[in-house]
């Protein structure tokens, strides 16, 4: 039997050893005190409104997920629209919208196999309802289409690889770029898909969507090769403990450097606020990159910290 293809991160020491680590991990969140651990509400849009696909936007629906409308076709990044991340985690802020009501959906970007990050309820009910494209990382579409996507409706790109998501929006463009991350959804398929982010690339805007990463000098070679991102959708959660996190997620601090990195006019921060998946409080995410923006002299405007289910014209 042919050995499974297997992926690193451009710095191959910074994938985290889970089962060395796994036991020291569990007894710092048993040793977290409770009020630590005790989400506090996430700000909720009483309100959705995704707005007309014709006007630039994005509108944060929590965690990874946020709709994003660009040169006329509406996107959807990591869909997880369930109350449960598999049977125990379960989701600690409000749905803003259901599957079956959100607008038609063009295409939907996937950045990673994990199960805060591709949910297979909310890709069944996306398929009950709309045939979107899918764009994924290199090995992700398995899943796909193992839940009753068309293939022929699945794109998977490398590092660097670009595409056009329809032959008749040749004016957008998609580019998978590298993170700092690691896959793994079973016992036996580690790393045998690959993460990362996306670049959207249209004439009126260039939206980047950051996936989930540690902080790496990844950053700085986007910025070089795309000098101009307008907005940058960049996670801020699930960072502590560091000796544990570090690797694979940035805290506050740093993804307001990975703005920086990357040249992005403005930041919308995500990845916070929805699954209690680390011991850092629940709303100190927000707080602390409040701060770094004050510390830094960052104007306020170009930290765009929504409510779920906010929206932000682009």
């Amino acid at each position: 039997m042919t050995p499974k293809q297997t992926f690193s991160n451009n710095d191959p020491s910074a994938t985290p050893n889970l089962s060395r680590l796994f036991n020291r991990a569990t007894l710092d969140w048993l040793m977290t005190p409770g009020s630590k651990r005790s989400p506090q509400p996430t700000p909720v849009a009483e309100h959705i409104d995704p707005g007309p696909v014709s006007e630039p936007s994005v509108t944060w629906l929590g965690h990874a997920s946020s709709l994003i409308a660009l040169g006329g076709l509406r996107l959807i990044t990591d869909p997880v629209l369930s109350p449960r991340l598999g049977p125990t985690i379960k989701r600690r802020a409000p749905v803003p919208i259901e599957p079956e009501a959100l607008p038609d959906i063009d295409l939907v970007l996937i950045s990673h196999n994990h199960r805060d990050h591709l949910d297979e309820p909310t890709i069944r009910r996306i398929e009950a309802r709309f045939t979107p494209h899918y764009i994924t990382p290199l090995g992700v579409d398995a899943y796909l289409t193992k839940w009753g996507v068309s293939p022929e409706r699945v794109a998977t790109l490398g590092w660097w690889e670009a595409i056009r998501p329809t032959p008749e929006r040749s004016d957008l463009q998609i580019t998978l770029v590298p993170a700092q991350h690691w896959s793994q959804r079973g016992l036996l398929d580690r790393n045998t898909s690959l993460w990362g982010g996306f670049v959207l690339e249209h004439p009126t805007h260039t939206v980047y969507f950051a996936g989930d990463s540690g902080y790496c000098d990844d950053f700085k070679e986007i910025g070089a090769r795309f000098p101009n991102i307008d907005t940058g959708l960049i996670p801020i959660g699930a960072y502590e403990p560091r000796w544990f996190m570090r690797q694979q997620h940035m805290n506050p601090e740093e993804a307001g450097q990975v703005m920086l990195d990357v040249g992005a006019r403005r930041l919308i921060p995500i990845h916070w606020g929805t699954y209690k998946l680390t011991t850092e409080p629940f709303d100190e995410p927000p707080a602390r990159l409040r701060a770094w923006g004050e510390s830094n002299d960052i104007d306020p405007e170009r930290l765009a910290i929504l409510p779920i289910g906010g929206r932000l014209t682009l």
